[in-house]
């Protein structure tokens, strides 16, 4: 018969530029493992074939955002370093929809919506929004092109760490995979 899956490891490799030099990399997508298939060791021997095979095909290092409960295995059975959190930072389009999708009533969800607004509002209040000196125009695009090519070029030295962002790069991600919509 069919063999079972009780777990996968999934990452994506990606060019990197790290202090003026392009190296691979790859971040780590998802880890899980089956509750049959817990507590077996699947999650480490998951993780260290996959280490094994990134770094025999020339990625050099891996990074990844576990969940809290996950966390744990990653510092501690594969000895990650924990470099610190990323907060999550989540600005609701139609909070009305999300608090009736939580299952509060119309008036409640409507009240809870003013309430997220006039907050979103005040915050808005005290930020500084960049002014720009140019005139903006945007235009829907349906490839990037060496215009993209030449942009990274002018901005890849802004930061010593970051995701290469070339036009192949671009088009693969927002392209050229067949289930993005």
């Amino acid at each position: 018969g069919d063999p079972t899956v009780y777990g996968l490891y999934v990452v994506n490799p990606m060019s990197v530029k790290m202090l003026n030099k392009e190296v691979m990399g790859s971040v780590a997508i998802n880890l899980v493992v089956h509750p049959d298939g817990r507590r077996q060791g699947l999650f480490t021997r998951l993780a260290e074939e996959t280490y094994g095979r990134c770094q025999s095909e020339g990625v050099d290092f891996t990074y990844g955002f576990p969940n809290p409960r996950a966390l744990p295995g990653h510092t501690q059975k594969l000895r990650s370093p924990n470099i610190g959190e990323v907060p999550l930072l989540v600005k609701a389009i139609d909070p009305k929809s999300l608090l009736r999708s939580r299952g509060l009533g119309p008036l409640m969800s409507s009240l809870g919506a003013s309430a997220y607004r006039i907050g979103i509002g005040m915050m808005s209040a005290f930020r500084k929004e960049p002014k720009l000196s140019l005139d903006t125009e945007i235009e829907e695009i349906e490839q990037f092109d060496e215009r993209f090519d030449q942009f990274w070029t002018e901005i890849e030295s802004k930061y010593p760490i970051w995701l290469v962002r070339r036009s192949a790069f671009l088009n693969w991600r927002y392209f050229q995979i067949p289930i993005r919509t």
